[in-house]
């Protein structure tokens, strides 16, 4: 990180302050950006509740690489489509992917026969609306999208209940906010961008959520090197941004993608890893040591309220070399 960026950083911010500020203050529950979401927030517990941090990793998938909009609308159709985060694992990835387009909607919750069209939350506008080709272009990609982010939440609920048996992450809540970054990473087919949303709007950890199209907007200022990768991105941000005010940066520049990232093109542009395709993590994000086999997910941390892990130490082994043998004279 240079100079340069950090002065870069703090002329952008105070641009996107003033141009975002009242979306980024009414941020809804779930790191949506809208004003509707903050006052129908999802219940934890009793009727239609959800298991809050496991919802926040699905909504950070929806939103990966997509508008507010299109990712919010997609968030009604699942939870309309399927009965719970279990229901929605045992689907198929075309059911799920036929439910994120809005073709079709599981169990005919919305209609049978009906096609969702998306506008199932009525919302208000922002003060500057993207525009008519930004709309188009969303559409495009998320149509384009939809079949890798249905494989990649199928892959991630399926590690989940791999791991734990059940479709919980609300050990999260107690275990070391790094322990629980590095967790949530290695989950499979996870985008980072989705792991850093559930470390600020969840966990309230220090995170910095950087996908494809904010990457780009941030190259295009000049604050992120152009050949940066997405994870090298969200790294310099977090340096560049306090903890404090990890909430906020993080709903401005969604607010931000929503308008203009469509257009972001970077030439160095590679997406993530696809979920067939992403290793399973070596190592367990615990405070005890890793152990050396790969062959089973790691597993969630323990509770703990420390903010580091310890350091794993090297043993010694217990087998002893067995004594040359004297030749015989």
């Amino acid at each position: 990180m240079t100079p340069d960026a950090s002065k870069r950083w703090a002329s952008l911010l105070k641009r996107l302050r003033q141009r975002y500020g009242p979306v980024a203050d009414t941020t809804g529950a779930y790191g949506l950006v809208a004003p509707a979401a903050a006052s129908s927030p999802i219940p934890s517990h009793g009727p239609g509740a959800i298991e809050p941090v496991l919802n926040h990793l699905v909504v950070g998938m929806l939103i990966w690489n997509a508008s507010s909009t299109l990712a919010r609308a997609a968030h009604t159709r699942l939870r309309a489509g399927a009965a719970d985060f279990n229901d929605l694992r045992v689907c198929d990835p075309a059911e799920i992917a036929a439910m994120i387009r809005g073709e079709v909607i599981r169990g005919g919750a919305a209609g049978s026969g009906t096609r969702a069209t998306g506008s199932e939350t009525p919302e208000p506008a922002p003060d500057r609306a993207p525009d008519h080709a930004t709309q188009s272009l969303d559409a495009q990609a998320w149509e384009a999208s939809a079949d890798e982010r249905a494989s990649r939440i199928k892959a991630a609920l399926m590690d989940v209940f791999r791991r734990h048996h059940a479709m919980t992450l609300g050990i999260l809540i107690d275990a070391s906010k790094r322990d629980a970054r590095a967790y949530l990473e290695s989950l499979q087919g996870v985008p980072s961008s989705a792991a850093a949303r559930v470390a600020v709007f969840a966990l309230c950890a220090h995170a910095t959520p950087i996908d494809d199209r904010t990457k780009a907007l941030l190259v295009r200022e000049g604050v992120v090197a152009a050949g940066a990768s997405v994870v090298d991105a969200s790294h310099t941000m977090e340096r560049l941004v306090p903890a404090t005010d990890s909430r906020e940066v993080a709903a401005l520049l969604q607010a931000w993608s929503d308008q203009e990232g469509a257009h972001a093109t970077t030439p160095d542009h590679e997406p993530e890893s696809s979920p067939s395709r992403q290793p399973q993590p070596a190592t367990k994000p615990s405070s005890k040591p890793a152990k050396a086999s790969t062959s089973k997910p790691a597993r969630a941390p323990k509770p703990s309220t420390a903010s580091t892990a310890a350091n794993p130490s090297t043993r010694a082994s217990s087998a002893k070399r067995a004594a040359p043998r004297k030749r015989a004279t």
